[in-house]
């Protein structure tokens, strides 16, 4: 049987994105991503940095991100399972039907026991301004690579990593949103997720 391949979403980097109206401490990515607190009242948002309105957009902190009602219908049509979708408000733009998503599939933390190295990158060294502080140069190794632990994974279509809001999506999520030419979403295969380890 094949083994299930898995990827991290992102949005494409588009220069929109959408800011929550409410105070700070009555708005929680990390509880709302994970489909926990969110507002009960209609949620309203304010966009800032461009005029395009993606299929995908960033929401919240850059860890959240609304969609629009085609990525919402294709996702229903097609029975995709980890997800739920609120209705939202953007403010002067009221015609538009956006929602937020949150995730509820989860999985374990992920494995990184067969990454592999890829370059050391060095950091410059840096004099703190009036003083005599000099902070050396750090070393990273660059590493590619990372597997979902399939014992940890409830098997839905969208997840979330235990304690993160690191967003993962089936290959099934992937070939829908490329078929559809889904707009401003980025899926990278976890095999070549790369981080830094100092």
């Amino acid at each position: 049987m094949k083994e299930p391949q898995f990827f991290t979403l992102h949005d494409g980097r588009g220069s929109m994105r959408l800011v929550p109206c409410f105070r700070p401490e009555e708005w929680d990515d990390f509880k709302i991503g994970n489909d926990e607190n969110v507002p009960k009242e209609k949620l309203c948002f304010i966009a800032l940095g461009g005029k395009k309105f993606w299929d995908v957009v960033t929401a919240g902190q850059g860890l959240l991100f609304a969609i629009s009602e085609r990525v919402v219908r294709l996702l229903q049509d097609n029975n995709i399972t980890g997800c739920k979708f609120y209705p939202i408000t953007i403010k002067g733009h009221e015609d538009l039907k956006y929602y937020l998503l949150t995730i509820t599939g989860k999985c374990g933390p992920l494995d990184d026991s067969k990454a592999v190295f890829i370059e050391t990158l060095s950091g410059p060294e840096t004099k703190i301004q009036n003083s005599n502080i000099t902070i050396p140069k750090q070393h990273f190794s660059v590493m590619k690579g990372k597997s979902v632990r399939l014992e940890t994974w409830d098997g839905c279509d969208f997840f979330l990593v235990e304690n993160t809001l690191e967003s993962l999506v089936t290959e099934r999520v992937k070939d829908l949103f490329k078929k559809h030419r889904i707009n401003n979403v980025y899926l990278e295969d976890l095999k070549d997720y790369t981080w830094f380890l100092e």
